[in-house]
């Protein structure tokens, strides 16, 4: 049995263009090129079927005239006297993937979409969005991913690879470890203020020392790589930064920052409430301003180690089986918020992190009592 090729709609590189009569007067285009925000335009015959293409380049040829001349040219010339006949145009159920093979024949912005009967659609495929789907299809737009005890996972929003549930589920079991390890080191540290920020230093210290820096390390030059379009062999992987925008350990920055400004506010700041809303509004906009920075240092120092090649070949792999999965999606998926929160993967090391931790807590309960 010969399955069905899934056709990758048209519409995906296509866009809604107006057309223009072969007899309208050709003094009209200026404000029509204005009015559709254009300066192409299909040109049709009375019958609505393509019959060449005018542009402002074209009315650019014949302006002088129009203006030294204004009545009698307004009069008998009309689009289909300044018009490209030679129009190339496509049937709508051309599948877009084939047209990518035609990419340098396109010497114009437009081609214009017709019907099985030869009538325009009303839409046309631009060059540009041709080019950009090319580019999409050649890599994803945009990848995230996780280190896990088991090495890297990523995702596209729709596809996953690499340690996948498994290596989630070990990753919030091993934060719960770092974190219920800390708790017991500061267990004496009286003062909630400076025991949270011992508890976050050794949380560090911990993910630092162990292999999970490399690996965090690996998983970010891949995304680098992948998302520059560069070829994942270890040399090119292995110079690109482990330091990414994205990264997690940003966000942490961000959201730990707002929780000390607030506590700091209101343990430390006389209950005054215009002094405290001051001191509020200054730290909040200086971390708003250089949370991103901090959180760059944090990855540099903390978060991320230089990784070894083996754990970048590691890295490639699932990269190259990610790349892989995207090629073979026919067309781009509309991705809901949900199914971007649960392939990051967060809900699986949250949930895993929370029950872990209260295990560790509830046997040390049971072992003092």
């Amino acid at each position: 049995m010969v399955e069905m090729q899934n056709l990758t709609s048209i519409k995906t590189v296509s866009e809604e263009i107006y057309s223009v009569s072969q007899y309208l007067d050709v003094a009209k285009l200026s404000d029509i090129f204005k009015f559709t925000n254009t300066d192409t335009l299909p040109v049709i015959d009375r019958d609505g079927k393509i019959v060449g293409i005018v542009s402002e380049f074209d009315l650019g040829k014949v302006a002088k005239h129009l203006s030294l001349h204004k009545e009698s040219y307004r009069s008998h010339l009309v689009v289909e006297n300044i018009m490209t006949r030679d129009v190339w145009v496509e049937k709508e159920g051309t599948d877009v993937l084939a047209l990518l093979d035609k990419l340098d024949q396109m010497h114009i912005r437009y081609v214009p979409i017709v019907n099985h009967e030869g009538i325009y659609t009303g839409r046309c495929i631009t060059r540009g969005k041709l080019i950009g789907y090319l580019t999409r299809k050649l890599k994803p737009r945009t990848v995230a991913g996780v280190s896990t005890p088991l090495g890297i996972y990523l995702t596209d929003g729709v596809h996953q690879v690499g340690a996948k549930s498994l290596g989630l589920v070990l990753n919030g079991v091993i934060f719960a470890l770092f974190i219920f390890s800390a708790h017991l080191i500061t267990a004496k540290v009286h003062n909630i203020f400076f025991a949270s920020v011992l508890d976050l230093l050794i949380f560090l210290t911990l993910f630092k020392i162990s292999p999970l820096s490399q690996i965090h390390a690996s998983e970010h030059k891949v995304i680098n790589a992948i998302e520059k379009g560069l070829p994942l062999d270890t040399q090119s992987v292995q110079m690109q930064s482990r330091i990414h925008t994205r990264c997690g350990t940003n966000l942490l920055v961000l959201f730990l920052g707002i929780v000390f400004i607030f506590y700091i506010t209101n343990i430390f700041i006389p209950k005054i409430w215009f002094l405290r809303f001051l001191t509020s509004f200054g730290l909040l906009l200086g971390l708003f301003s250089y949370w991103k920075q901090m959180g760059y240092k944090i990855q540099e120092f903390f978060t991320t180690k230089e990784p070894t090649d083996d754990q970048i070949n590691d890295a490639i792999k699932v990269g190259e089986e990610l790349l892989a999965s995207y090629k073979t999606e026919s067309e781009d998926k509309d991705i809901s918020f949900l199914s971007l929160l649960y392939t990051s993967g967060a809900i699986q090391i949250i949930v895993s992190f929370l029950v872990f931790f209260n295990i560790l807590n509830l046997y040390l309960y049971n072992m003092v009592k």
